[in-house]
């Protein structure tokens, strides 16, 4: 059975169209992981930046915190 679909002619211009529609979805899946990507940064931008304010804001609070809070001990 497999010998007799390797018999059946295919067109060139369904090869042509084949190969136009995987390029297509080749960028269009680069376009989808790039703006992944981009979301990502700017969530972790947008974290760092409030945890920043927050920090700054609420030095009390940041004096609790493990790895930071002896900074803001020595600056209070």
């Amino acid at each position: 059975m497999d010998m007799r679909f390797k018999d059946i002619p295919v067109p060139e211009e369904l090869d042509r169209v084949v190969e136009e529609n995987m390029k297509k979805i080749y960028a269009q899946k680069k376009r989808r992981r790039i703006k992944r990507m981009a979301t990502g940064f700017g969530t972790v931008a947008a974290v760092f930046i409030f945890g920043i304010f927050f920090i700054m804001s609420n030095p009390a609070v940041a004096a609790k915190f493990p790895v930071i809070g002896h900074i803001f001990e020595m600056l209070q």
